[in-house]
């Protein structure tokens, strides 16, 4: 595995950066809002488990989650993940089996959507993480008092509620464009 897919999958930082042990449990409560995430994240961080947690949000609204927790390009990502794995898996299917009958490329797309769903969901909360920790790692080079670095950090893992609106707008405008086949 090369060092940028570890570090694309994995939210440890470079052997430079300062060890994961030195972000506490409130900054990352403040990062996720008072969310009992933090907790998966710190066990995570602490490699006490390999994932951060199933997030079923992420599963059931794919790209537009990523957009609404303000990761736009993991959210530009999932939307071409959702949109070319059950396409690609179908022309497969098809390929292979020579079959072309509409219940089956109906099941296969199906599935095939719900496994990349459920791969949202897994990696959702460790994209999510590596987000928290660039984020307290940066407001930690401010060197606010506690009261402010906290706040900054908050705010920082605010979401964006018109991002979320506006993917959905775009999915629906793609789905009108192409007549439905989306």
């Amino acid at each position: 595995m090369t060092q940028s897919s570890r570090s694309f999958w994995s939210c440890q930082m470079s052997a430079n950066a300062s060890n994961v042990e030195d972000i506490s449990l409130a900054e990352l409560t403040a990062f996720s809002g008072d969310s009992p995430i933090a907790r998966l994240w710190q066990q995570y961080l602490l490699h006490e488990t390999k994932l951060a947690g199933f997030n079923i949000w992420a599963a059931i609204f794919g790209a537009p989650w990523f957009f609404y927790r303000k990761m736009y390009k993991k959210g530009f990502i999932s939307f071409l993940l959702d949109t070319g794995v059950p396409v690609v898996v179908v022309a497969v299917v098809m390929l292979v089996t020579g079959v072309d009958s509409g219940t089956i490329i109906y099941l296969t797309l199906v599935f095939s959507l719900i496994g990349v769903r459920v791969a949202f969901g897994c990696w959702a909360n460790i994209a999510l993480c590596q987000k928290a920790l660039r984020e307290i790692r940066s407001v930690d080079k401010l060197n606010f008092d506690n009261d402010m670095h906290l706040q900054y950090i908050s705010a920082a893992g605010g979401v964006n509620f018109s991002a979320f609106l506006l993917a959905y707008f775009a999915i629906g405008l793609l789905q009108i464009i192409l007549g439905g086949q989306y």
